[in-house]
C-alpha cells in the first residue's frame, strides 16, 4: 500500500508549487491528493470555493485537510480560520489545518514571537498579513512584499534562477530584533532554500510550504525529521 502512514487532502490555488513541494516532500508512506481552486479576490468568494473543494473528499479517506490558501491573512476576516472548521464536515469529518493555523503552530514550536515577514504580495495584501500574524500573538518587526501579480504568482516555476532570486530577496530583508524568518506565499517554491537560508541569516525559517506540511504530518501524528527543511522539522 503507497499511504502506508497517511494520506494528505491539499486543497490550493491553481498553480503546481504546493502540490510539487507536498509530493516531493512527504516522507515514504505519505500520499498527497490535491484539489485546486481559483484565487479569489475576497473572503467572500474564497469560502464557497473552499466548501466545494472539500466536499471532494468526503468519499476520500484523507487524514487530514491541508488548505493551502492564505487568504485568510490577505482577504483578512478574524473569522476567516474559524469559518474553514466548517470544511471538516464538508469532507466527511476529517480535521482540518490551514495555511496560516500551520503557520502560527510552526512558530509556537520553535519559541519565536518577533518575526520579519517577507511576501509576493503588494503594501495592501501586506498589511493584511501583519493584521493576521499581530492578532495571532506574533510581533512584526518588518513585513516586506515583493509586489509580485497573480498572473507571477500562478506561473513561477520551480527553476533554480526563481530559487535564486527568492533567496536574494529573503536575505535583504530587515530583520534586526527578529527570532525567526517567515516567506509567506504558498506559490513560492521555498523549500529547496530554507536550510542554506537558515545557515546564512542565523535565524529559524518558516515558509507557507513547509510550515504546511509540517503542520499536516504532526497532525497526523507522523514524525518526520528532514534537515533540508529547517530548523522547524529537526524538533
Amino acid at each position: 500500500m503507497y499511504a502506508w502512514r497517511g494520506k494528505i487532502g491539499l486543497i490550493s490555488q491553481i498553480g503546481e508549487n504546493m502540490e510539487h513541494a507536498f509530493h516531493r516532500y512527504a516522507p515514504e508512506g505519505v500520499s498527497t491528493s490535491a484539489t485546486k481552486i481559483p484565487s479569489p479576490e475576497n473572503a467572500a468568494e474564497l469560502l464557497p470555493e473552499l466548501k466545494r473543494a472539500a466536499a471532494l473528499y468526503k468519499n476520500y479517506d484523507a487524514d487530514i485537510l491541508a488548505v493551502a490558501p492564505e487568504l485568510g491573512m490577505c482577504v483578512q476576516q478574524e473569522s476567516f480560520d474559524r469559518d474553514c472548521a466548517a470544511l471538516s464536515e464538508l469532507a466527511g469529518g476529517k480535521p482540518v489545518v490551514t495555511g496560516g493555523q500551520a503557520a502560527l503552530t510552526a512558530f509556537r514550536a520553535l519559541g519565536g514571537c518577533r518575526i520579519a515577514v517577507i511576501t509576493p504580495y503588494d503594501a495592501a495584501a501586506n498589511e493584511a498579513v501583519v493584521h493576521y500574524l499581530k492578532a495571532n500573538g506574533l510581533d512584526v518587526v518588518s513585513c516586506t512584499g515583493m509586489d509580485m501579480t497573480q498572473f507571477d504568482l500562478q506561473h513561477l516555476p520551480y527553476e533554480t534562477a526563481d530559487r535564486d532570486f527568492l533567496y536574494k530577496n529573503a536575505r535583504e530583508i530587515p530583520r534586526e530584533g527578529a527570532e525567526a524568518l517567515f516567506f509567506c506565499g504558498e506559490c513560492l517554491g521555498t523549500m529547496e532554500i530554507i536550510a542554506a537560508l537558515e545557515g546564512d541569516i542565523h535565524l529559524p525559517v518558516v515558509t507557507s510550504q513547509q510550515a504546511l506540511l509540517w503542520a499536516a504530518l504532526r497532525d497526523c501524528r507522523i514524525n518526520a525529521k528532514d534537515s533540508r527543511l529547517g530548523k522547524l522539522f529537526t524538533i
